[in-house]
């Protein structure tokens, strides 16, 4: 790429330039401000001469007409192939809407004076008049050219095209650079010489002699190799390796369905090592290393022997990774595996009594693996160190609820489904019921090495499927998917449907000092936010018998103690909140009335 020619600059023999500034020609137009009424101009319907808002001198094209494009135009002069045309116009729409817009127009025609391209760019809108101008290169078959204006209305109003200008530049001229061609090196002078046109022609630029030679150019034309048959859309094949013929091209069909025998036809699937293993009754098949679709490939193919270790006589039922290890649960026992990319390195690792067969509720939850149990919610981590479904994990605290939601589930063949939810260090179990709903418990964890809390959701709609998108949660209903927004005080905003979040604190019987004795309740205080009612139960043989519910402040602390004479032997304290809430504390006055109390 040649530099441009640059004022009091050392050019030695054979340096070659480009020229700074390009020699336009200026084209005479023939009543370029309507100044002579526009009689060599032809105007279409709807475009007139008009005296009422000229931009110089006494008048300006006019167009007040709905629609468009219209044109006004000039005379055509005489030009060549490829020749450059720089036109320019004043222009305003008469109004603020962009619906309305005014174009200064060039028009190619050939040696038939037949247009074989029109240009419109720079389009402008507005009440002020505005200046529209570009530059165009016109096509090889172009034999003359000619100026105008394009107008085009949406809105009610008047538009304004005035004062045009236009000049041509030479197509040979873009082809030229300049050499130079003088003995010894010499400097330029301050101002650029006007450069020939024509091949081997020379300009004094100072002592420096420019000889104008041809620009070494390679021109690159789109060619497409192939192309589809027009506008109508082919009868596609509905076999896999079916083919149709679309103008050049063949489309053929093919299926990305897994073909291989060996692949289990199952949905007890988890990814881990850069394989993909599958529950098969009982084995765990696995693929070829980063090939998901061969699962026979010698030496990197292959199974797990799940039957053949101890407490393998129940088919595989749910399969998880527990820190990049597999585990394979079947009814009564999982084992664990170490995965491998090659084969040869795969082993078992150990295997313990704790089963599962609730595949779609196991989840990876921060270095460990929760995964649900007939006996509610653990993690192996605990499970597996304490070798029963007993000790204290992290389910314990909701297991008579979780077990009461399996036992409906279960009677519908209606199967249990989980995620984490990292964004908020959340697992999320969802129990969908008969009853069209979905009971979502969901674990919260707190600081590391404390322990988490449980929260319960219930969702009035049958819940199939949880995902996250971004930093969103997702869950399917139906045919409708749904996103879960924590900032959100109401279920369905603004649709019919909407219905407020009812939040719902309810305690176990609490004997509160000696079992079986009467205590008198007598007073309360509680701390948080919002606005609860409270209910307390005094019958613990009778569930019903709450009393009635309470409107209470969002914090007693600053004045006196809520009284609240009752008398039982234990009690169940039930808080319900409606819109923001937040709980802290509730703290209860009695007096125990057995022995020594």
């Amino acid at each position: 790429m040649a530099a441009q020619w640059e004022p009091g600059k050392e050019y030695a023999p054979g340096a070659i330039v480009k020229p700074r500034a390009t020699p336009l020609t200026p084209i005479l137009i023939t009543d370029p401000g309507l100044e002579l009424g526009g009689g060599s101009w032809t105007l279409d319907g709807g475009v007139t001469v008009s005296a009422a808002s000229p931009h110089t001198g006494a008048n300006s094209l006019a167009c007040s007409t709905i629609g468009g494009p219209l044109y006004a135009r000039a005379a055509t002069v005489d030009c060549g192939a490829f020749h450059k045309a720089t036109v320019w116009c004043m222009a305003k729409t008469g109004g603020a809407s962009t619906a309305n817009s005014v174009s200064v127009v060039v028009e190619w025609l050939n040696a038939a004076l037949a247009v074989v391209r029109t240009d419109a760019f720079a389009p402008v809108s507005g009440t002020l008049y505005t200046e529209s101008r570009f530059s165009i290169v016109g096509p090889k078959d172009a034999a003359k050219v000619r100026i105008g204006a394009v107008f085009n209305r949406s809105v009610a109003g008047t538009s304004y095209a005035d004062d045009f200008r236009w000049a041509l530049e030479a197509s040979g001229f873009r082809d030229l650079l300049f050499k130079a061609t003088q003995a010894t090196a010499q400097t330029s002078s301050n101002v650029e010489p006007t450069w020939p046109t024509t091949v081997g022609a020379t300009v004094a630029d100072a002592s420096i002699t420019w000889t104008a030679v041809v620009t070494s150019r390679i021109a690159w034309k789109a060619v497409p190799v192939m192309s589809a048959g027009g506008s109508i859309e082919p009868t596609w094949p509905t076999v896999d390796g079916g083919t149709v013929v679309d103008g050049d091209i063949i489309w053929r069909a093919f299926t990305r369905q897994i073909t291989d025998v060996n692949c289990p036809q199952t949905d007890i699937v988890t990814i881990t090592a850069s394989k993909v293993f599958v529950g098969d009754n009982d084995i765990v098949r696995y693929c070829a290393t980063n090939a998901p679709l061969d699962w026979t490939a010698t030496l990197d193919a292959g199974f797990l022997p799940f039957g053949l270790q101890t407490y393998g006589s129940n088919p595989v039922a749910a399969l998880g990774v527990y820190r990049g290890n597999l585990v394979p649960f079947n009814s009564e026992a999982f084992q664990m595996w170490q995965a491998d990319a090659d084969p040869a390195n795969m082993g078992k690792i150990d295997e313990l009594p704790i089963g599962s067969v609730y595949h779609r509720a196991l989840s990876p939850v921060s270095n460990d693996l929760f995964f649900l149990s007939g006996q509610g919610v653990r993690t192996v981590g605990i499970a597996g160190g304490s070798t029963n479904l007993e000790a204290g994990d992290v389910g314990m605290p909701i297991d008579p609820l979780i077990v009461a939601a399996l036992a409906e589930a279960e009677v519908w063949g209606i199967k249990p489904l989980a995620i984490y939810y990292p964004n908020t260090g959340q697992y999320w179990l969802a129990i969908p019921s008969n009853a069209g709903n979905t009971q979502v418990f969901v674990y919260t964890m707190n600081k590391v090495g404390q322990v988490g809390a449980w929260s319960r959701y219930i969702f009035p709609f049958f819940i199939s499927a949880f995902a996250q998108f971004d930093n969103k949660m997702l869950v399917r209903a139906d045919e409708a998917i749904m996103e879960l927004d924590d900032q959100l005080l109401v279920d369905f905003e603004a649709e019919e449907e909407e219905t407020d979040i009812v939040g719902t604190l309810w305690w176990p019987w609490l004997d509160m000092g000696s079992a079986g004795v009467t205590k008198m309740l007598d007073s309360f205080d509680i701390v948080g936010n919002g606005a609860p009612t409270i209910e307390i139960g005094w019958d613990q043989t009778n569930l019903g018998t709450f009393t009635d519910p309470y409107e209470l402040p969002a914090d007693t602390l600053p004045g006196q103690r809520i009284p609240f004479p009752l008398s039982a032997p234990s009690f169940s304290i039930r808080l319900t909140y409606t819109g923001q809430w937040e709980f802290n504390a509730l703290n209860i006055y009695l007096n125990d009335f057995g022995s020594g109390s």
